[in-house]
Parts: structure tokens; sequence; C-alpha cells
């Protein structure tokens, strides 16, 4: 069953990790700015955009993994 942020406990807030922009980019091996403009989901805290590790993997291999080893 999946958390939500009410029934986090303190383990939970511990281990929770969000990404920044370059973080994310970094990790996908990709510009900033293509990161920006892609459908990739943000979690969007005040003013700031972050990435959530396990939404950038599961957008990943849903939008990403055909071009790899695909056609020309």
């Amino acid at each position: 069953m999946k958390k939500g942020i009410e029934t986090m406990t303190a383990d939970d807030c511990m281990s929770f990790t969000l990404w920044t922009l370059e973080e994310a980019a970094d990790r996908l091996k990709t510009s900033e700015s293509w990161l920006r403009k892609s459908s990739c989901p943000t979690v969007r805290i005040n003013r700031k955009r972050l990435y959530d590790p396990k939404q950038v993997a599961a957008w990943a291999r849903a939008h990403l993994t055909h071009r790899i080893g695909g056609a020309a």
C-alpha cells in the first residue's frame, strides 16, 4: 500500500529524498533544459520543482526504453 504524506513515519521521512533539476538530469545523463521541457513528473514545493527518484525511474522506463537498441 502506498503511503501518503499524512501517514509517513519519522523513519519514512528520513529516507525520503527528492532530486533537484541538476541531480535528476545528471542521473538521467541528459541536459537540464531537456529535462525541464520533458513530461517527467515533478513535485512542487513552494516555487521549487523537485524530482522523486521513484517517479523519475518509472517515467524513464515508460518513455525512454524504446530508444535503447531501437532502429535508427
